[in-house]
């Protein structure tokens, strides 16, 4: 047995800083090793492409480092990481940017250095480069919609006739995945930097917290906003399941793990949701959520005109054009990661049966505990690595490393911090609602999520998305005003404070809680009776 064998904890150096914050909505929990070494590896590359297209980093740098320590996005101890000081060193290649600004802007990080170092001589090529890139990224990630989905339902049909297709899937899907990836980093910097720039002229006119968040909605659906109509369509016999699956099959109830079947193969999710729909008594279907919340964005949108100079006028209108054409990008690269993912995770599944029905493996769930590369090129390992990647990851599942750390981090056992009836984050989404709790330790948890319940969750991805409209209100432990839990708050017009930190610790399922999304505060009113 080779000594590097467990692949979901690599050398990540020494002396390197690294976060949690932002990378959990990708590789909830502990992922398994064909799933980390499927996506994590294609991540770094997209990524790393991104930058370099930007100007950022000279072409040299094309390719990840060999060293983890220099790499964007690793793994340790089953946690999946992102490089804050490789990131840090973005802000300070950018004019006008830092890596205190990019710190305190993607991760909301109260530990900023204040050590940044500009890299000046990169001045130029950013200049000349990054505008340019960010238009055609943005170009290629809409018109890939269609090419994608489109692949997505060929190929799951393909591998399940054709069993000798699985491997070139696999490897086709995470180069699908990377080059989105690489789209994705560069929309994420023009967003992020317009949303900036909105969120500090409504402060500047008295705004509310999440006034800008609200103002970055836009006219057209986002993808996750016509799943949730399609279900509500389903829920009261507007659609069938087959056309529903046909459309929207691609998801499962954990996303970003490819051992857990997409709603195509178990659609029982659905159905359960469907049910929750139908017991929804708020009168009001997705579609009028949505005029709603468009009407309050156009709301702000005058009072921010009327209060700003008329000359600056075609200015402002013109920053609320561009922060709503790029922030709901990242939402639009989502749709398409996940099409990604259900491709391997039907290539993976075939492999799985054909290897067990040989008896290469025991059962063909040990799939997923081999890496992409023991199954595409370097011939699987023995039984026995199998078996130790099991153990592994499940005592990964009860650990866990802190959210920002330096150097090799320590692995502590999951437990609560002490009990507090207040709780402070970030204001997500605006609005105030009252509910009882419903925490969630993954995303396969929000299946028994009832009508008007507030969802709390460490962070969450697209698994949760169909659950926002019966959600009352929603608070996150990790993530940013443009994580996927604020931006799809957002879009379903209900509250949501993110980065509370301990949220899911302190409050339990049944307390009765008070979100308030316009100031960042969630409040435990009442606590549940102890079991």
């Amino acid at each position: 047995m080779t000594d590097d064998w467990d692949v979901l904890d690599e050398p990540i150096g020494s002396t390197t800083t690294w976060t949690r914050v932002n990378v959990g909505e990708a590789f909830p929990g502990v992922p398994t090793p064909l799933t980390w070494t499927w996506a994590g590896p294609a991540s770094d590359a997209g990524v790393t492409r991104g930058w370099v297209r930007m100007g950022v980093f000279p072409r040299s740098q094309s390719r990840p480092s060999p060293d983890v320590a220099e790499r964007f996005v690793a793994i340790s101890h089953g946690r999946a990481l992102l490089n804050l000081d490789r990131l840090r060193s973005i802000g300070d290649r950018i004019p006008g940017n830092s890596g205190d600004k990019v710190e305190e802007a993607l991760f909301l990080s109260d530990q900023v250095s204040g050590t940044s170092r500009p890299v000046r001589r990169r001045y130029p090529f950013v200049a000349t480069k990054l505008p340019v890139a960010v238009v055609r990224a943005r170009r290629s990630l809409l018109a890939s919609v269609p090419a994608t989905e489109a692949w997505w339902g060929e190929s799951v049909r393909r591998v399940a006739d054709d069993g000798a297709g699985a491997r070139p899937l696999l490897v086709e899907s995470a180069q699908r995945y990377s080059d989105l990836a690489m789209h994705q980093a560069q929309t994420t910097v023009a967003g992020q930097g317009l949303f900036e720039a909105l969120a500090a002229l409504c402060r500047r006119a008295d705004l509310p917290d999440a006034a800008a968040g609200t103002l970055a909605t836009t006219t057209e659906h986002t993808p996750e906003v016509r799943t949730v109509e399609d279900l509500w369509r389903l829920a009261y016999g507007a659609l069938t399941l087959e056309a529903f699956l046909a459309r929207h099959g691609y998801h499962a109830p954990v996303q970003g793990e490819l051992a857990v079947p997409s709603w195509r193969v178990d659609p029982s999710p659905v159905q359960s949701l469907a049910a929750t729909y139908r017991r929804h008594d708020r009168g009001e279907d997705p579609a009028a959520v949505q005029r709603r919340r468009r009407q309050e964005r156009d709301r702000l949108a005058r009072t921010l005109l009327e209060g700003t100079p008329g000359a600056a006028r075609p200015a402002v209108r013109g920053l609320l054009a561009a922060v709503r054409a790029f922030v709901p990008l990242r939402e639009v690269a989502r749709l398409q990661f996940l099409q990604c993912y259900d491709v391997a995770r039907a290539a993976a599944t075939r492999l799985g049966n054909d290897l067990a029905a040989e008896g290469a493996v025991e059962v063909p769930d040990d799939v997923f505990y081999l890496s992409r590369q023991e199954l595409v090129s370097e011939g699987l390992p023995p039984a026995a690595v199998v078996g130790k990647r099991r153990e592994r990851r499940e005592h990964y599942a009860v650990h866990e490393v802190p959210v920002r750390f330096t150097g090799v981090p320590e692995l502590r056992p999951i437990t609560p911090p002490e009990a507090s009836s207040r709780l402070e984050g970030i204001a997500g989404s605006a609005g105030v609602a009252e509910g009882r709790a419903r925490v969630v330790a993954g995303p396969e948890d929000p299946n028994g999520l009832q009508d008007g319940e507030v969802l709390v969750a460490e962070t969450t991805n697209p698994s949760y998305a169909s659950f926002f409209l019966v959600a009352s209100a929603v608070v996150v432990d990790i993530g940013g005003l443009l994580s996927h839990a604020a931006i799809v708050a957002r879009e379903m017009g209900i509250p949501c404070v993110i980065n509370t930190r301990h949220a899911r610790q302190t409050i339990r399922t049944g307390d009765l809680v008070r979100v308030d999304g316009d100031r960042g505060v969630v409040e435990v009113l009442e606590r549940v009776a102890d079991p």
